[in-house]
């Protein structure tokens, strides 16, 4: 019957959901409020829960508006301190809402479910006072003439504020034919005064033709309004007829002031039995509301910022210009005209991609707010006391992404609640708060979108998972053992791995966390996991921003083109065939590269999944280094082409059960290559279970030479001419045009991200061979302080790791640390720094280290093997005001401050040294009494996550690497300042 009213209740479905999205919350706050009951909170539920019960009037949502009215005036009351909250009264109100959510999601069978239980709950939560009287006989009605949804307490605010309550009668589809979304025709007719309710003519909807496009369906709405009749008839085009006075209630008894009478028909003789009077529409069988439409679904609308339509409108308008620029050009044969129209093309495309996707970005609290309830019903399920604490609601994702993580992190949070926070009585006796605290916390990193679900419980207990595993046959005693720490706590997430005891319906079942990872996984995320035995737990989520455009690196191997998601590239290694035997290790079948004091596991996408064997190696292997959680390995490919941003589609049936692909894409070249998906490729090479012993990799690492090295990036200004600068010293690498770079009083500048980026030429600084400029060129960003300098370079070649006794007599500059040999060449390193220093001065501060007033300059003690590293520090620290006392070894260092009677601001330590590592070091330094307060810092060249990790463990205070000179002068001068 109501196919022709689909738009208006699908508009009304999404208004709704609008309505109630922070309702759960609102009234937990309340709950939370007791006795001082913050009233604008629940003026705010009561108008969300009055506008369903209107609009659900105007439609013929007879469960809808019964259940709406019903919780509309327990509010009521509520907002009038006639009503005292407490825990057991929110529950009831909370499950009359999802009551209430329900019946809006199926709107198009609501009248068919019964609320009758949840109405009869909420009128007994008032006690004495009855909202809803049942029935009362026909002839006790029949002199009464009675308003629809108007109460007595409508009629006293009309009369106080000098209003008249006028029922208009509409035809439903000629008055909204102009307005087709009913809330804003709601809100235009509230313009007018205040909108009491409204209802359908039962009698012209029983003879109601849908087929007849002139047949009329009159419905009522009551209007409390300053206007005067003729006024209302003016503004509407109404006959005056259609507007009457409405007349107030009488009352009758037994019937509360405040119930909502409904009109009933006069005749006796028509009606033998009682009329309901919570119905605003009469209920007789053949004017049933009949199924209409299923309600829009969660991808059919969303809500865009007029900024962001208007600044789409904008850019439009820029790619037709942009057009017809391309189409005037393309017969003129000028490339370089062409040229800058396709770049201006590129530019305008690239923002109206960025503003798309604006358009499907959501807030994450969307999805956070409702975890509030979950904590709060949970903990009272299971006698717990829990407190949510939520950060970066306002973190944005794309709408695909916040649809698909509600029911892992739903998961998490229960999770927290019933395995991992313990009972008060349990708590207070291991000397914690009664209260369990959880923490939910999204933040932006490396761009990518992190969630933190913490809580300060019990912990995970490795060996009782280890034990778990033998049990389930899942792994055998001597692979249990084998675990590390790490390794075992990820047990949690093998398919049907539970350690409850018990089976509830909250947990036990053993098929959470596997799901839970996949779900995660689905959306191109990652999940793993931390814990402390007694003091918590934490999981890690990280997730892209959207999955409809993916930034990819793309590969090629035995002739197939590979994309692989940048979100999950650490980054990119080359070795030189020459050093493959001295950086390769092989495990049980498994090959390991030695890098930066890691052993990183290696997959190929051909032969099966396994590396090449050595002789089919070339003169050099390239190693994309991949991130899976918090886990490592390498992918081995034969070149590495350019970065682009793919569309996923999908991979045909005969190749769709390959589990560690995720689809396919067409280049730009028009190629097709297939997306890899690095945690299928992690599950399948069960990369978190190769893992060496301790032993193992100690001996294994211990292979290497002596000599310590260093990464950098190798480039060229002419083929017979190659530079080195260390990686620790870069920002970022640029490619651009040589045109974009200007001359501006005598100096090298080019416009960068808003501002001018000043350049450094080596021609400049050094006697080289003029640079030879191509079409493009290279600008390698150097962080100098708090500003930038870039780098002019034609030609990057590789990264490499260089020898750390450089060879510093034969090429002397200032700007040079040294030199070396690299792949039979000899190669310049340079000092950054130095360069800018002393081509732009102004860039570094003067004397940053602060000194004493009494002692003079500061003083530390430095420990470094390397005899370059430690000239070089003590150098610059000396420059800088320092007093240095420098060592070759831990051991050293350590009987001098034994002994001394001097006192020192700072400790400087390498971490790979003989006779006494810095780790052992700063050991020494934390366990002695008279030392323990000092700074020590790690300047290493050790990058990796595992050394931080360890530095953190021994109380080193800051890790950072080699060669930043700039970074380590600065934080010095800031503990000093401390001090």
């Amino acid at each position: 019957m109501f196919e022709d009213c689909v738009d208006l209740i699908n508009d009304f479905v999404v208004e709704s959901r609008d309505g109630l999205e922070g309702i759960d919350n609102q009234l937990l706050e309340i709950e939370a409020s007791g006795e001082n009951v913050d009233t604008d909170i629940v003026n705010e539920v009561f108008r969300a829960i009055h506008s369903i019960k209107g609009a659900s009037g105007f439609l013929g949502l007879d469960s809808v508006g019964r259940l709406a009215h019903s919780l509309e005036n327990i509010l009521d009351l509520l907002r009038n301190g006639q009503f005292v909250i407490d825990s057991h009264r929110v529950g009831v109100m909370l499950s009359a809402i999802d009551k209430l959510r329900f019946l809006i999601e199926n709107v198009h069978t609501s009248n068919e479910h019964d609320v009758s239980h949840e109405i009869t709950q909420l009128e007994q939560l008032t006690n004495s006072r009855e909202t809803v009287t049942t029935t009362i006989p026909v002839e006790t009605a029949i002199d009464v003439k009675q308003t629809p949804c108007c109460t007595q307490d409508d009629f006293q605010a009309a009369l106080e504020n000098g209003q008249q309550i006028y029922e208009v009668t509409f035809d439903l589809f000629e008055s909204t034919e102009s307005n087709p979304d009913l809330t804003d025709f709601i809100e235009r007719l509230g313009d007018l005064g205040t909108v009491l309710g409204g209802y359908l003519d039962s009698a012209a909807l029983t003879n109601w033709d849908a087929n007849q496009t002139n047949s009329p369906l009159p419905w009522t709405v009551s209007i409390a309004t300053q206007l005067d009749q003729e006024s209302l008839a003016r503004f509407f085009m109404l006959p005056v007829e259609n507007i009457k006075p409405a007349q107030q209630i009488v009352e009758q008894p037994g019937v509360e002031d405040n119930t909502p009478v409904c009109e009933t028909d006069n005749s006796i003789e028509k009606h033998q039995h009682d009329v309901s009077l919570t119905t605003e529409i009469a209920h007789k069988p053949s004017a049933k509301v009949q199924p209409v439409t299923a309600p829009p679904t969660a991808e059919s609308s969303i809500r865009v910022s007029v900024t962001v339509l208007n600044r789409l409108m904008n850019l439009v308008g820029e790619l037709v210009l942009g057009r017809n620029q391309l189409l005037q050009t393309i017969g003129s044969e000028n490339d370089r005209v062409l040229l800058s129209v396709a770049s201006r093309i590129d530019q305008v495309t690239s923002e109206v991609q960025e503003a798309v996707m604006k358009t499907r970005l959501q807030p994450i609290g969307n999805v956070f707010n409702k975890f509030t309830r979950i904590v709060r019903d949970l903990s009272q399920k299971l006698n717990k006391q829990c407190e949510l604490d939520i950060k970066g609601k306002d973190v944005e994702l794309d709408k695909t992404i916040i649809e698909g993580i509600g029911d892992p992190l739903t998961h998490l949070i229960r999770n927290a609640v019933d395995h991992g926070v313990e009972t008060p009585e349990v708590r207070q006796k291991a000397g914690k708060p009664a209260v369990g605290r959880l923490e939910l916390n999204a933040f932006h990193q490396e761009g990518k979108v992190n969630i933190i679900i913490s809580d300060d419980g019990a912990g995970i207990d490795a060996e009782r998972l280890r034990k778990k595993a033998v049990e389930k046959s899942i792994l055998t005693s001597a692979e249990a053992e084998q675990l590390s720490t790490e390794e075992a706590v990820r047990l949690i997430f093998h398919p049907g791995f539970s350690t409850a005891d018990q089976i509830s319906d909250v947990s036990g079942r053993g098929v959470g966390m596997d799901v839970v990872r996949t779900n995660f996984e689905q959306l191109g995320g990652t999940v793993d996991v931390e814990t402390n035995v007694g003091k918590g737990t934490r999981f890690i989520v990280r997730l892209p921003l959207t999955l409809a455009i993916i930034p990819s690196l793309v590969v090629s191997s035995r002739g197939n083109r590979y994309a692989v998601p940048q979100m999950s590239v650490s980054e990119l290694v080359r070795v030189q065939r020459s050093e493959w035997s001295s950086r390769m290790e092989k495990i049980r079948g498994t090959k390991l590269l030695r890098l930066r004091g890691n052993l990183l596991p290696l997959v190929d996408v051909n032969s099966n999944n396994q590396p090449q064997a050595d002789g089919e190696l070339a003169d050099s292997i390239n190693i994309v280094v991949l991130n899976y959680g918090e886990i490592q390995f390498g992918l081995i490919v034969d070149a590495l082409h350019d970065t682009e941003e793919i569309v996923v589609k999908p991979l045909g049936r005969h190749i769709k059960n390959v589990s560690w692909l995720a689809g396919a894409t067409i280049l730009g070249d028009g190629q097709i290559a297939f997306i890899i998906d690095v945690a299928g490729l992690a599950n399948q090479k069960r990369i978190g279970l190769i893992e060496t012993s301790d032993v193992e990799r100690q001996e294994l690492l211990e292979k290497h030479d002596d000599q310590e090295t260093l990464e950098a990036l190798m480039i060229a200004n002419h083929p017979d001419e190659q530079f080195a600068i260390p990686i620790s010293q870069i920002s970022r690498i640029e490619k651009i045009s040589p045109a974009e770079i200007e001359t501006i009083d005598g100096r090298l500048v080019m416009k960068y991200r808003g501002s001018s980026l000043p350049l450094l030429s080596l021609e400049r600084h050094f006697h080289t061979r003029p640079i030879e400029f191509g079409s493009e060129i290279y600008i390698v960003v150097c962080q100098i302080f708090d500003s930038e300098v870039g780098l002019i370079t034609p030609e990057v070649l590789d990264t490499h790791r260089i020898g750390t006794e450089l060879d510093t007599q034969t090429l002397q500059a200032a700007g040079l640390l040294g030199s070396t040999i690299v792949n039979q060449k000899t190669t310049r390193v340079l000092d950054i720094f130095q360069m800018a220093k002393s081509e732009y001065p102004h860039m570094i501060p003067d004397k940053l280290s602060v000194t004493h007033n009494n002692t003079g300059a500061g003083k530390l003690v430095l420990a470094e093997d390397s005899n370059f590293f430690r000239s070089k520090m003590k150098s610059f620290l000396e420059e800088e005001n320092w007093t240095v006392y420098d060592f070759e070894n831990g051991s050293e260092a350590w009987e001098f401050l034994k002994s001394t009677q001097e006192s020192f601001d700072l400790v400087i330590t390498d971490i790979e040294m003989p006779v006494m590592d810095g780790f052992e070091f700063c050991q020494k330094i934390r366990a002695s009494d008279h030392w323990n307060h000092i700074p020590v810092i790690a300047v290493t060249s050790l990058a990796d996550s595992e050394s931080h990790a360890r530095s953190q463990a021994v109380g080193i205070t800051e890790h950072m690497i080699k060669l930043d000179r700039a970074k380590l002068i600065e934080t010095l001068s800031r503990y000093i300042s401390h001090s």
